[in-house]
């Protein structure tokens, strides 16, 4: 393959790497005059067989079609793709950099000051695929380079390669198993990736970082199935929580999106409680009653003593005006209140809602937690979250609350202070609950309200740290009522 030129421009220089689907060369594209250097990823199908590459060449077209979509700085471009005597190629954009496998390594443990920075690059990036409805599903240090240029790190090797190849030989309803072990939580390994299979691996990848171990070698918690790993590094319970988080094992308990994990790691900490009052000697508190009783008397005296050559009436004697106090600032707003509103509308789903235009909205259509779309205010400090769930069998709105509410007492992270009461949602009778929880080492507080229609439940739920949850309040009142379900 080295000295060879592929599609008649792609002069192949040397060998990148290679695995079980896939080989990736570096190569100069001579039709343009400045030679760029590109990364060409040549699919290995070792099959000539004609229905095997009919079936492999429809699906490296739709894969092919899907990463051309994605336009982000730290993703890298897909410039062109090809078949030629019967094998596939992808170009891709060249990264000059060091992939981070060379920087996580058992003889260097980072710290939490060069972790969080890195969990803020991957995940903003992921954030942008998963709004594109996009699984990396292989997200692992050998995967994420550091760019030269800039030090950002890129995302590269999506899952889709091996998707291409696994599911050409796998027979009809054989499970399409995509990714590395140890960075696979447990729904990915049957075959079943949702998008938070993302977040696992990059919490996995924080750990290793932090720990120096590698996925495979860390303990697991025979009661619990959970990974357990605080005891082999130093960082403060704030981070070790919302890393817990990340790998759950259950993808339900997991942070559902990444820019919940976002939220978790820049939001403001409670804050510290207030300092105790000054502590005075015994003998100034005594001394300063007796002053306090001594002026009360003279007072008293000057008031209801009046000498005989004072007029009852005496003219107004003209006084001072008295200074006008300072006006107290009021506290700047966190968002102001939004003015635009636009709406979403998922026919598919049956369900329209008007959210402000400042705020993002997430697609997610995600087939095991059935959520449609997440709605997110500037700066991650509140999002929306609505559901729709088809019912396995009719239910009446008691039954389903009564069973919401267990759900939420057992999988919410210890709640408290819980509220219920009856709702109206989409002009129909409804039930809202709101309670708060301790995640990631933040107070939150969420509110989720439901109905019922044609064996769906619909369910939007509002979550926001406890500090800031009134002032979103009003915001998230206006969505919830701008609701319609548009499902016959």
């Amino acid at each position: 393959m080295l000295g060879e030129i592929l599609a008649g421009r792609y002069y192949i220089k040397k060998q990148l790497g290679g695995g079980g689907f896939a080989v990736t060369y570096l190569a100069e594209d001579r039709k343009n005059l400045n030679c760029p250097q590109r990364a060409v990823k040549q699919l290995k199908l070792q099959n000539s067989d004609l229905q095997f590459l009919q079936k492999a060449r429809d699906l490296f077209q739709r894969e092919a079609a899907i990463l051309e979509k994605l336009k982000h700085d730290r993703i890298p471009k897909l410039l062109d793709y090809f078949e030629e005597n019967g094998e596939f190629y992808l170009v891709q954009e060249f990264i000059d950099g060091q992939v981070l496998s060379k920087e996580i390594t058992p003889t260097k443990l980072w710290t939490e000051a060069e972790v969080i920075p890195l969990l803020k690059d991957i995940l903003e990036t992921l954030t942008f695929l998963h709004q594109n409805k996009v699984i990396h599903r292989d997200l692992k240090p050998e995967n994420l380079i550091r760019r030269t240029a800039d030090n950002k790190i890129v995302l590269i090797d999506f899952g889709a390669v091996s998707e291409i190849t696994t599911q050409i030989f796998n027979s009809p309803g054989q499970r399409t198993v995509i990714g590395t072990s140890g960075y696979m939580p447990p729904e990915q390994q049957y075959g079943q990736p949702n998008l938070s299979s993302d977040i696992y691996a990059v919490g996995i990848i924080a750990i290793q970082a932090l720990t120096g171990i590698l996925p495979e070698k860390l303990p697991i918690d025979t009661s619990s199935g959970e990974i357990v790993w605080r005891d082999r590094s130093q960082v403060s319970d704030r981070l070790a929580n919302i890393l817990d988080k990340m790998i759950r094992s259950n993808c339900r308990d997991r942070f559902q999106s990444p820019t919940a994990v976002l939220q978790a790691l820049f939001s403001s900490p409670p804050p510290p409680p207030p300092p105790p009052p000054p502590q005075f000697p015994l003998f100034k508190i005594l001394m300063g009653l007796i002053v306090a009783v001594g002026i009360g008397v003279a007072t008293i005296a000057v008031v209801t003593g009046k000498p005989e050559d004072v007029e009852d009436n005496p003219s107004p004697t003209p006084s001072a005006t008295p200074a006008t106090p300072s006006p107290t600032p009021s506290p700047t707003p966190i968002i102001p209140n939004p003015v635009n509103f636009q709406t979403y509308q998922n026919p598919s789903k049956g369900i329209k809602i008007e959210y402000p235009s400042d705020w993002n909205l997430r697609e997610i259509s995600d087939p095991i937690t059935k959520e449609v779309v997440e709605i997110l205010s500037p700066n991650y400090r509140a999002n929306v979250l609505i559901t729709v769930e088809p019912l396995p069998q009719f239910m009446s709105l008691d039954e389903y609350s009564n069973q919401e509410i267990q759900t939420i007492k057992q999988f919410a992270a210890a709640p408290y202070k819980m509220n219920t009461q009856e709702y109206t949602l989409a002009k129909r009778r409804a039930f809202m609950v709101t309670y708060e929880a301790i995640e990631g080492g933040n107070t939150i507080k969420r509110m989720e309200v439901w109905t019922l229609k044609n064996k769906k439940a619909y369910v939007v739920t509002y979550e926001a740290e406890t500090g800031v949850f009134s002032t979103f309040l009003p915001t998230v009142e206006r969505m919830i009522n701008s609701l319609e379900i548009i499902d016959n």
